[in-house]
């Protein structure tokens, strides 16, 4: 460890955070904190949502058991219902995914 990062370390407190880094300090630790801050610091870092996070997941289960769904014969609405879509976005996978494969 470099000579700067170890004076940071051993005297960093929590109050010389602003508000928002001080949630990330709790989260993360104090040697995590400080290797997020060495690897993406003055970077905008995005961290997405948990629904958003679920939502990637069940559109690509849609599109990955395309053929399934169909072989059972399992309507655009009883996916939708399956995944929290509307029948209409599951449509819109399912269309997209065909469009990929063309």
């Amino acid at each position: 460890m470099d000579q700067r990062k170890a004076f940071i370390r051993n005297r960093l407190k929590e109050d010389d955070l602003s508000p928002e880094q001080r949630g990330l300090f709790r989260l993360l630790g104090r040697d995590r904190y400080l290797d997020l801050c060495e690897e993406l610091g003055r970077t905008a870092v995005s961290v997405a949502k948990l629904e958003t996070l679920r939502r990637s997941i069940a559109r690509r289960k849609i599109q990955e058991n395309k053929k399934l769904y169909k072989s059972l014969k399992i309507s655009k609405a009883q996916l939708a219902a399956m995944y929290g879509f509307s029948a209409k976005t599951v449509y819109n996978i399912l269309n997209s995914a065909d469009k990929r494969h063309e």
